[in-house]
């Protein structure tokens, strides 16, 4: 049912948007000071605006409606382009690039659909939909090298290979931006990103003479131009990492520090915290610690207050939680494991596939246990601030009941024991059986067929099978399941279900004291071989049938 409902919902939510989205046109009016204006015109307007959303929406209508009404294909597949580029909802983005794509998809042009399948691309992988995004830059790049139009082709290279850097494919990533570089190099274009992107890659082969390289090129034709802005300061910090994993620590300081105004004045959280993190641990390596620890600790908060993952500060968390161990400062430690085990969280969910490759020295199980451990030991802190005299009255109350309780339940259990195994030897586990006086309205010849097939079901050991039903097992001694149900309810004097139970209780205890080896498995798979689907039901049936748990049955044997 909630399936049908989650159905309609989707069904419901699409419908509505693909309505917005062609009602959006359709009750549109081009304003009067824009009905002169030419597509160029409009072109300029919208780029120069740098696709605005506030001030680019009423152009792109305007472009769209212009075309509509000229039958003129070529301008509404641009039109198409720039609301693509200009909204900031994503399903409506889609909408629009799925209309291009069905606009031009069998026309030769040598932007579309290739450069819509590319802006698809680039929404999936947004959005950490990383076989989504392939998909679509696999279909641009068909559509592109159809249609010969090289620069696209090189704009999917370059994004598939940032692609890869997020999966952590760093060698198959090099492939493509080589390739861009070389692209680029022909047709004298400085793309400076290629450059950067190029030498983060080596950096992250840890092949650090080549990505030194290729960032002392990007900033040369940088300085060279005077041009010192965004890309600039890109360069200097990405030098700077590269000479922290030269273990050139002084070095990777000064180049660091010397951007960290600019990535201020402009507040880029997640560049600050990449740079933070270098600078902190480059402090820690020179012996600078409790500076390190500072820059550390804003790299953190910058986390938590953004949560944007940069997968190569992770280490950031393990540094500061040694730190802290070693200090037996339970609070901070307890901080950053709990901080560690979100930015997990996150990494598994956005970069799954690189997740398995980061995480090394704290996986999952072993930071909750060592948070929790930090929680009892935290609690303990607590406590001592209480009065110690009364604590230590009391632990010695609860501490003598628990004692007192403990002994006396493993002196009525070993009763139970030793009263259980003297009636194993007076009874048997195969005592004599017969039949009940009752009336059993089943025929004679039929009760001995079935007591006979269950005596072999018994001695094969057929119960073990966890899959045993009435109705299975009367179909394996070919008779119906109401006449095997009568049988044992008046020849065992139980249940089917407490029959099939009692004998697998049976088998284990028999296995349990003639075999060593069988001692040494564990519950579970004591169960499992006894019959029994799950360890806890074996250990109620186990204690219900003599009287004590499994396991206290095992160290008795032992003894």
């Amino acid at each position: 049912m909630g399936g049908f409902h989650l159905f309609f919902s989707v069904l419901f939510y699409f419908g509505f948007t693909l309505i917005s989205f062609a009602q959006s046109h359709s009750s549109f009016k081009i304003p009067d000071s824009l009905k002169a204006k030419t597509f160029e015109e409009l072109d300029k307007i919208i780029i120069d605006s740098n696709f605005n959303d506030s001030v680019s929406n009423i152009y792109a209508n305007t472009y769209i409606q212009k075309a509509k009404a000229g039958k003129d294909t070529q301008h509404l597949a641009n039109g198409y382009y720039y609301m693509a580029n200009i909204l900031s909802k994503k399903d409506i983005r889609l909408h629009y690039l799925d209309s291009l794509i069905a606009l031009t998809k069998n026309k030769e042009d040598s932007i579309y659909p290739a450069q819509a399948y590319l802006l698809k691309g680039s929404l999936f992988h947004s959005d950490y939909n990383h076989k989504e995004a392939l998909d679509n830059y696999l279909l641009a790049y068909d559509f592109a090298k159809k249609n010969t139009n090289l620069e696209i082709l090189n704009n999917i290279e370059y994004n598939i290979g940032i692609l890869k850097v997020d999966l952590g494919e760093y060698q198959e990533a090099l492939h493509h931006f080589k390739t861009c570089i070389k692209y680029e190099n022909a047709v004298n274009y400085n793309n400076h990103s290629t450059l950067h992107t190029l030498a983060s890659t080596y950096k992250h082969l840890k092949q650090l003479d080549s990505a030194t390289f290729y960032n002392k090129k990007g900033l040369d034709k940088i300085v060279k131009r005077k041009q010192k802005g965004l890309w600039y300061y890109q360069f200097v910090s990405n030098q700077g990492i590269i000479e922290y994993y030269k273990k050139k620590y002084n070095i990777a300081i000064d180049s660091i520090t010397k951007t960290i105004p600019f990535y201020t004045e402009i507040q880029s959280d997640p560049s600050l915290c990449l740079l933070y993190s270098y600078l902190g641990r480059s402090y820690y390596h020179i012996g600078e610690s409790d500076k390190g620890i500072d820059y550390l600790i804003k790299a953190t908060n910058l986390f938590i207050k953004n949560k944007n993952i940069i997968p190569e500060t992770r280490d950031n968390y393990e540094l500061l939680i040694n730190h802290y161990k070693k200090k037996n400062d339970y609070k901070n430690q307890l901080r950053y494991i709990n901080q560690l085990i979100l930015f997990d969280s996150i990494l598994q969910q956005n970069y799954k596939y690189l997740s398995k490759k980061i995480i090394t020295n704290y996986d999952n199980n072993k930071l909750l246990i060592e948070k929790n451990t930090l929680i009892a030991k935290l609690q303990n802190q607590k406590d001592k601030i209480l009065d110690k005299n009364s604590i230590l009255t009391f632990l010695l109350v609860i501490i003598g009941s628990l004692t007192f309780y403990f002994f006396y339940k493993q002196k009525r259990y070993k009763k139970r024991f030793n009263r259980f195994i003297e009636n194993q030897k007076d009874i048997g586990l195969n005592s004599k059986k017969t039949i009940s006086k009752k009336q059993v309205d089943v025929p004679k010849k039929i009760v001995d067929e079935i007591i006979q097939n269950l005596k072999e079901f018994e001695t094969k050991n057929e119960f073990t099978d966890q899959t045993i039903t009435l109705n299975s097992l009367s179909k394996k001694l070919n008779t119906n399941s109401k006449y095997l149900s009568i049988v044992i309810n008046s020849y065992e004097h139980k249940s089917f279900r407490t029959y099939i139970n009692d004998l697998r209780i049976q088998y284990a205890i028999k296995r349990l004291q003639a075999d060593t080896i069988y001692r040494k498995y564990d519950i579970k798979t004591i169960a499992h071989e006894a019959g029994f689907n799950h360890a806890e039901t074996f250990a109620k049936t186990f204690y219900k049938y003599s009287g004590v748990y499994p396991s206290f049955f095992i160290k008795q044997l032992e003894k």
